[in-house]
């Protein structure tokens, strides 16, 4: 029924696929290409929201390398920002480059001993819960360091040192948390206070001053992250601090959005894994990722295999992880997968077996969507202007995603 290239007719298929939705989701703007079941299938996850076609507006977007996802993610930033829409990618190997210039969009680049840091605190000043988030994004940080969890000890001690802080100064800083803690480690007169707080004081020096500066820091006034950005993490090794990386900028994103600062649109988080391996960073993203949906953001989970996310009875952490953010997702876009994932596939989104087989056939840009559990195949067509912006393989795949109708996407 489905060829490698996928020339059938829409009639065709709405003859020997009737489980394929005919009915177009409810949506005129922010076109992604053209429904198997007939006509321009356009998305946009907070009007569908709105409607009440979806429950949520996140979206988790899976296929093997060099299938299309990658520049689906770009094409549809890319065309709701006509509609101010805002978005913030954080894109672990910096492929975004072209996409942010074309896009105007901030680009800022976080590793060790680069010159553009990252404000954990940022906003904080404004927040109902203040002292919550400060201790919430200092423990992450000292505990990424110490590559481990803190001590009952430690958590004490840097409760006192966010009171300390909060108490001298109206915005907090991370140089400033330093010197409070220093001076507080000069002050306790027992061995087991003195050595939490030594623990703080050395996790801070490192950060700031040691092999890994130039990832945090702090000023007097600051620095928001601009509706649309980009952060290049591709210079910071995977890991405990990545992770950590990730949930200081979604936190500092949701502050902003809370405050009006930036409008409603997407948090896109590619290669999610380095975020899943470490449980508290994870058990933190999750609840960001819940969190977003009442602020206006659409959450993008960008990975490649399902099967990890399919499988209900895996022994995997990472996998539990990583499917209990899956299922806080409503919309799934799903281009090819090998062989081995047809099973997963099928059980996670209930599609019939005979359709998910086609998937490891399915030709670059064609994608099975499921909105809400309605069934949809769309071929993404890109404009050829937009080529060059949103494609990584553009070089080895010119035309395969040209529009040959003359639609204005």
């Amino acid at each position: 029924m489905f060829s490698k290239t996928f020339t059938e007719s829409s009639r065709s298929l709405g003859v020997f696929a009737p489980f394929l939705n005919t009915e177009l989701p409810p949506c005129s703007q922010v076109a992604v290409g053209l429904s198997m079941g007939g006509g321009v299938f356009c998305f946009d996850p907070f009007l569908l929201y709105r409607s009440g076609y979806l429950s949520n507006p996140n979206i988790s977007v899976m296929g093997k390398v060099g299938r299309g996802k990658s520049a689906f993610v770009k094409s549809l930033l890319l065309r709701s920002a006509q509609y101010q829409r805002s978005f913030l990618v954080l894109d672990p190997k910096g492929e975004y480059g072209d996409f942010a210039a074309a896009t105007a969009a901030e680009v800022l680049r976080i590793y060790p001993g680069g010159s553009e840091r990252l404000d954990p605190f940022f906003g904080l000043q404004a927040a109902s819960n203040c002292r919550v988030e400060m201790i919430t994004a200092l423990s992450e940080i000292v505990q990424a360091v110490l590559r481990r969890p803190l001590v009952a000890t430690e958590s004490l001690a840097l409760e006192d040192v966010v009171d300390e802080e909060l108490s001298q100064r109206s915005r907090p800083t991370l140089e400033h948390t330093l010197e409070v803690a220093t001076k507080l480690e000069g002050s306790l007169r027992y061995k087991d206070e003195r050595e939490a707080v030594i623990s703080l004081v050395s996790a801070l020096r490192r950060i700031l001053y040691g092999d890994l500066s130039g990832l945090l820091g702090t000023s007097e006034k600051g620095r928001d992250i601009g509706p649309r950005a980009v952060v290049d993490l591709s210079q910071l090794a995977g890991g405990d601090l990545f992770a950590v990386v990730i949930n200081l900028l979604m936190a500092q994103r949701l502050r902003s959005m809370r405050a009006g600062r930036i409008p409603k649109g997407f948090l896109v988080l590619d290669e999610a894994w380095a975020v899943l391996e470490n449980p508290e960073s994870a058990a933190r993203f999750r609840s960001l990722f819940k969190l977003a949906r009442s602020y206006g953001s659409s959450n993008i989970f960008v990975t490649h295999r399902l099967s990890d996310l399919a499988s209900k009875n895996s022994n995997s952490e990472v996998a539990q992880r990583a499917l209990s953010l899956a299922v806080d997702s409503e919309t799934f876009v799903i281009y090819g997968q090998p062989p081995s994932e047809i099973d997963h596939v099928s059980e996670f989104l209930g599609l019939p077996t005979h359709l998910a087989r086609k998937l490891p056939n399915m030709s670059k840009g064609v994608a099975i969507w499921s909105l809400a559990g309605r069934i949809f195949i769309v071929r993404h067509v890109l404009h050829p202007l937009e080529v060059s912006v949103v494609d990584t393989d553009q070089a080895m795949t010119e035309g395969l995603f040209r529009d040959p109708t003359g639609l204005r996407l």
